[in-house]
């Protein structure tokens, strides 16, 4: 292959990384503000920001505004999430990044594309993401053959990659845990708040979310039952 392909077939594919990532920012950023990160707790589940363990409010990673006011308390009602299904208009495609299981190996998202996948943000400083871990336990027990579940963590200044192991074995739970050491998820799916819920269909585009807490493992398997009826299209 001459220098010049090689040349048009970088340019190419770059051009379709940065869309991908555009596509998730422009649908993303209807519902994540930078400047107000703060999620809460909704009608049917919750999520929250970096929480202080000595007050109970919960902070964003740039603490308190600068005029000495705090952040708002994690039960106060925001314009974040309640647990509720989010769909896309259209299908759309994920830039590929790299993840870490809890074994330290290294692979790429796009390992997943095949099957449906449900990708839960969460971590271990977060209350709501203990409360609906059950369920994705049971949904990891019971779809386990048709779908991927894909429990993340992404450590930061107050949860370490062990911290996260460790409370997943402490807890007898069996689903894959995977790590996003360099928080390349994080930046893609712009992760402000925890929990939050992505689906993706089996070629491995966004197809939906949920912001917050999920309220009951019926809720979550009637959203999986859906995403894997999909064959083409957007969620719900």
């Amino acid at each position: 292959m001459s220098k010049k392909a090689k040349t048009i077939l970088l340019i190419i594919f770059f051009v379709a990384v940065l869309g991908g990532a555009a596509g998730i920012y422009s649908y993303l950023s209807k519902s994540y503000s930078p400047e107000n990160p703060q999620a809460s707790r909704g009608s049917s589940g919750g999520s929250e920001t970096s929480q202080d363990s000595s007050s109970g409010s919960s902070e964003t990673s740039q603490d308190s505004s600068s005029d000495g006011s705090e952040t708002p308390d994690s039960d106060s009602p925001e314009e974040t999430g309640n647990g509720t299904p989010v769909p896309t208009s259209t299908p759309i495609p994920v830039p590929d990044f790299t993840i870490t299981d809890a074994q330290g190996q290294e692979l790429p998202f796009s390992t997943f594309q095949g099957k449906p996948t449900v990708v839960n943000f969460w971590t271990p400083w977060c209350p709501y993401c203990k409360d609906e871990m059950p369920y994705f336990q049971a949904a990891y027990d019971t779809y386990q053959e048709e779908l991927n579940v894909v429990m993340m963590d992404v450590p930061d200044s107050r949860n370490t990659a062990q911290d996260a192991i460790d409370m997943v074995q402490e807890a007898g739970y069996t689903f894959p845990l995977y790590l996003d050491v360099n928080a390349e998820s994080l930046i893609t799916f712009g992760v402000y708040s925890y929990p939050q819920t992505f689906f993706f269909n089996s070629q491995g585009e966004f197809v939906g979310r949920i912001s917050g807490a999920v309220s009951s493992q019926e809720v979550l398997f009637q959203f999986i039952d859906q995403l894997l009826s999909l064959e083409e299209g957007t969620l719900f």
